[in-house]
């Protein structure tokens, strides 16, 4: 494969991420704004809570994301960066979230179900008090296992991309990081690319913050990349919008296991 080769399927794989871009960002939106029906009287449960909070998830991830453009048309790169970073924690929880309600649903225990959903909605525990908030990192491990399974489903279903990339590994003369374009993929390369620029080391404080005058290509290309990895992480909104997809029929599948529960406290 040559160089030629590279970049001209690059420039295909960006062309068609745009467009998965702008496709993701609006399928979250319209989730977002999706009315909250039922089949059955929700009152008495957390049903209404829940599925209040799957559009929360997906209202913040559009402000994040709106607000992230904004500051790239200004260039302001690392404010960007940390916004773009807090999206994918977004899309960890919601995906952690779903992920949760479905395994507590099935467990047909409902103390058990009312106290882990509690934990995700800041609500009272037993005993007084407020439940234990759901650790980020917690979610962030789940959307890893789900993020590793994407990379290998596409690996095997596009074998030509896997080849793509281990060639890019050998072709050292294209110029071209691969780590950038499989942080562009996977959702915990881009995480972790973000994070090394949020924190405030060398690359998110010397390589964008240093004199003005000294800038030259190698900061222009840190700026550059930051740029993209923002975009990538709205990209990634497609491991959320899988999971709140899933998610749907959730009322009804409650209603079956805690429907004489639920009647009993009404």
């Amino acid at each position: 494969m040559t160089t030629s080769d590279i970049q001209e399927i690059v420039e295909g794989m960006e062309e068609l991420r745009s467009w998965r871009l702008n496709n993701v960002y609006d399928e979250v939106r319209q989730w977002g704004a999706r009315p909250i029906e039922f089949n059955s009287d929700p009152r008495g449960t957390q049903l209404y809570s829940i599925e209040e909070m799957k559009r929360s998830f997906c209202r913040r991830f559009v402000d994040l994301a709106d607000s992230a453009s904004r500051l790239l048309e200004e260039d302001r790169v690392i404010g960007a960066a940390i916004l773009a970073r807090a999206q994918i924690e977004t899309v960890g929880m919601a995906a952690f979230f779903v992920h949760e309600v479905s395994r507590m649903t099935r467990k047909v225990d409902l103390e058990a179900f009312e106290g882990r959903v509690a934990q995700f909605l800041g609500g009272p525990a037993d005993g007084g008090g407020v439940a234990k908030r759901v650790h980020v990192m917690d979610a962030m491990r789940h959307l890893d296992k789900l993020d590793h399974s994407y990379v290998e489903y596409l690996w095997s279903k596009y074998p030509v991309t896997k080849a793509f990339f281990n060639a890019l590994d050998e072709v050292k003369s294209s110029g071209l990081e691969i780590q950038d374009l499989v942080s562009r993929i996977s959702a915990m390369k881009n995480y972790d690319t973000l994070s090394e620029f949020v924190h405030p080391n060398a690359l998110g404080t010397f390589f964008i913050f240093g004199q003005p005058e000294d800038r030259g290509p190698a900061e222009e290309g840190v700026r550059e990349l930051l740029k993209r990895m923002t975009g990538a992480a709205t990209w990634q909104g497609h491991h959320m919008i899988t999971a709140l997809n899933g998610s749907e029929g959730w009322s009804d599948e409650c209603f079956r296991q805690f429907g004489s529960y639920f009647s009993q406290s009404t």
